[in-house]
């Protein structure tokens, strides 16, 4: 028994030895008539010789069709054994090994019949021509940037675009072509007589397969020898033959069809009057057409809106004329591609259009968006877009149909607008402001008029962390106004939604009555926001204020901000609102509450319940534009006597949680810059500024020139050559910072500026001189950060 089962073993492992595992082959799903999917079976003539040598290779293979480069990914990711049939070059050499030829392949250039001068690759530059996306026609023709390539999705799709006039030329193996050609009976169409390339098609293996490569060499020279390979290659060859021969067949086709309409006639004649009957309704209805075409277009170019038709698989994007002139294009350079919608977007609006048109597609929902373009005259414009996406009977997109409108003048209108309405805000919290300045002012003054006089150290020490410590709660109460009231409209980024409470919270707690208790709840998790700092800041204050108003004598404000879930129904009841994570902004008062009656008023423009001077009406029609334009929506829950809840609810913006910049670490007191008697320019038009800071440089070894405006400091950089760094004021009479820095940097290139300012923001610093300044300085500075900041110049 023991021998019988070693027996049974032995022959077991010899059956397999011989046989082996499945050879799994693989090619594309849609090249025919060389390899292609006929309701889900492998067919064409690559396939047929596969078949043909897994019999010779006594070893059972597996033939599986896909798109061309996931299956030239599985063989190199050594999931497949072998890729079949590509054509052999020295670049895929180095990454594949191959098998002795199966088949001759040219590829060819196909234009209209009608179209002449087109015989070879030369005669390409210039012209629209069509190659699939993931083919050899591509790799051969993209060297040649003159040639404007058109990638279409399957070749019948590129035919039908040829003979329509779409595409000038389309580049394909001659299998390919011709056999799409006959099978979609599509006629008109001739090959130019310089092919584009003639290669060899074989079996490719990954490098280093050498045991499966010498299987396949063996069993394909058993088939060319015994005659089987030329069978199967002869057996395709109809569908050549059958294009080849098409002007003949068209020639004895009207031979044909003239004895045919002989027999005809008499049916003829009986329809005639019916065929009639049908041209006339048939011109009527093309006549109504072109009349609503051109009302159509009328209306379009009064309104100002183009319109516009992507075809999404061949990636043919139509203009109309309205079109072109919002963007400033001319339509012969128009290349009539999506790239060209890419390239006129703004820089910075690049990004999020573009994965805004591909979240429609992905959706298939509406698209809604607004971005900013450059114009060929290099102006900057808003433009409104919505488009609809249609869908192929496949369920993917084919279509994506729209509109674009011109909403700068709007876009400016809404900035001045809520400019203007920001300002009134801060007016109602001047006199808030102003008490708390002299409350920073009185420690001051007291404190100045005790150290002149003669003070034990200690108490000097104390006076002067006073002065300092009022000092800067002083310069940052004018940094956060001046912060509000300028403002940065427009930019939408990243915001972290307990920042912007807490900046508020900071605001009120200096401003509002005393009498009002200010309380805060923040989530540690809250997620972040796509918005406009400003904007949103703004439509916090707005709602504190009125809370503010709605208790005179005092009561409790509570701030939140929180991650709230919206679901479906309850973002169907306002307009423009989507179901999915939200950030919840909540301010909560416990005065008076809103009196039913005027409640469903309160967001219209205008309406207030303030006596004459007091209000504008314009806070909450502000609050409500601001929280739509970000994609948001406003909820109020109120009852008389029990105070109002105003809950603003903003999409999260995805992502881990925002989180808010730590403050920079200031270096140790102890450990602060000298300088090695380095030369500084000191330009400022404040007496005081200038001697204070001179002082501070001198004791820290740096030598010293004072100015106090920019055409006395051109003339002394100019007389010093070894000023070694500039400290400029931006805002100064006779030449201002700017233009004094310019003057400089014309005069000597590699002079480190540090441009300071008590109100101009560093971004607005920046962008004045662009290029020219590397360093800033916001006033009030400490001596510190003012030795740091000179330390860094120099050493930069």
């Amino acid at each position: 028994m023991l021998l019988l089962g070693l027996s049974a073993l032995v022959l077991a492992v010899s059956a397999a030895s011989e046989t082996g595992h499945p050879l799994l082959f693989v090619s594309d799903a849609s090249y025919p008539p060389i390899t292609y999917l006929d309701r889900g079976t492998p067919r064409g003539v690559a396939v047929d010789i596969v078949q043909a040598l897994g019999r010779r290779m006594h070893r059972p293979i597996e033939i599986r069709m896909m798109p061309w480069q996931e299956a030239q990914d599985m063989v190199l990711r050594g999931e497949a054994d072998a890729l079949f049939p590509m054509s052999i070059t020295e670049a895929r050499r180095q990454t594949y090994d191959f098998s002795e030829p199966l088949l001759d392949l040219q590829f060819a250039i196909f234009t209209r019949a009608s179209r002449a001068g087109i015989a070879g690759m030369a005669d390409l530059p210039g012209l629209r021509v069509g190659v699939t996306s993931g083919g050899l026609p591509r790799q051969l023709l993209q060297p040649d940037p003159r040639i404007r390539l058109v990638i279409v999705e399957e070749y019948s799709a590129g035919f039908q675009m040829l003979k329509d006039g779409r595409l000038d030329a389309v580049v394909a193996d001659r299998w390919v072509g011709t056999y799409e050609l006959a099978e979609r009976g599509i006629d008109g169409v001739k090959i130019s007589p310089e092919p584009v390339a003639n290669l060899q098609g074989a079996v490719a293996v990954k490098r280093g397969r050498a045991a499966e490569l010498a299987a396949i060499n063996a069993a394909l020279r058993q088939i060319r020898a015994d005659g089987t390979l030329a069978r199967i290659i002869q057996d395709w060859q109809p569908k050549e033959v059958l294009f080849l021969t098409r002007e003949q067949v068209n020639r004895w086709g009207a031979v044909a069809a003239f004895g045919l309409l002989l027999l005809l006639l008499g049916v003829v004649v009986t329809r005639v009057i019916d065929l009639r009957r049908k041209v006339a309704a048939h011109r009527a209805a093309e006549n109504r057409i072109n009349t609503l075409n051109q009302r159509l277009s009328l209306a379009t170019r009064a309104a100002g809106i183009g319109i516009w038709d992507w075809e999404v698989p061949t990636n043919v994007l139509i203009w109309d004329d309205e079109m072109h002139r919002l963007f400033g294009s001319k339509r012969e350079n128009f290349n009539g591609a999506y790239e060209a919608w890419v390239r006129a977007l703004h820089p910075a609006d690049q990004e999020r259009a573009q994965a805004e048109v591909q979240d429609a597609l992905r959706s298939r929902k509406p698209f809604h968006t607004e971005f900013r373009i450059i114009r060929a005259d290099g102006a900057v414009r808003t433009i409104k877009a919505l488009a609809e996406v249609f869908v192929g009977p496949d369920g993917r997109p084919q279509r994506m149909v729209g509109v674009n409108y011109d909403i700068t003048e709007q876009k400016e209108l809404e900035e001045k607008f809520l400019r203007a309405q920001r300002l009134d805000a801060i007016g109602t919290l001047a006199g808030g402001i102003a008490h708390d300045l002299n409350n920073v002012l009185a420690p001051i003054l007291t404190a100045v008029q005790l150290l002149q006089m003669d003070l034990s150290p200690e108490r000097r020490a104390r006076l002067l962390e006073t002065l300092e410590s009022s000092a800067q709660r002083g310069a940052g109460m004018i940094r956060q106004v001046l912060m509000f009231v300028r403002g940065v409209d427009g930019d939408r980024v990243r915001l972290n939604p307990p920042e912007l409470v807490r900046e508020i919270e900071h605001m009120i707690r200096d401003t509002f009555p005393r009498a009002i208790v200010i309380e805060s709840a923040v989530a540690a998790d809250c997620s972040p926001v796509l918005g406009d700092a400003t904007q949103l800041q703004q439509v916090l204050l707005n709602l504190c204020v009125n809370a503010r108003d709605a208790m005179p004598g005092g009561g409790r404000l509570t701030l939140i901000a929180a991650n709230v879930p919206v679901d479906a129904s309850q973002a169907g009841r306002y307009p423009g609102a989507r179901p999915g994570p939200h950030v919840l902004l909540q301010v909560t008062d416990t005065g008076g509450g809103i009196p039913p009656a005027i409640s469903a008023r309160i967001f219209d423009p205008f309406f207030t319940t303030k006596g004459q001077g007091q209000g504008t009406g314009l806070g909450l029609s502000t609050v409500q534009a601001i929280v739509k334009s970000h994609g948001g929506f406003v909820q109020v829950d109120s009852e008389p006597g029990r105070g109002s809840t105003f809950k603003i609810l903003l999409p999260a913006a995805g992502g881990e949680t925002a989180e808010s910049a730590p403050p920079a670490s200031e270096p140790p007191s102890g450990a602060l810059p000298r300088g090695n008697g380095e030369l500084v320019l000191i330009v400022d038009d404040e007496e005081t500024i200038r001697q204070v800071t001179k002082n501070t440089l001198e004791a820290f070894g740096y030598r010293v020139l004072l100015a106090q405006n920019g055409a006395e400091a051109v003339a002394l950089f100019t007389e010093h050559g070894d000023v070694a760094v500039v400290l400029i004021d931006m805002m100064m009479p006779v030449m201002d910072g700017s233009t004094a820095i310019l003057a400089m940097h014309r005069i000597r290139p590699d002079a480190p500026v540090i441009a300071t300012s008590g109100l101009t923001s560093m971004r607005d610093l920046a962008a004045s001189i662009p290029g020219k300044v590397k360093h800033h300085l916001q006033k009030p500075y400490t001596a510190e950060k003012l030795l740091q900041t000179i330390h860094q110049a120099l050493q930069s």
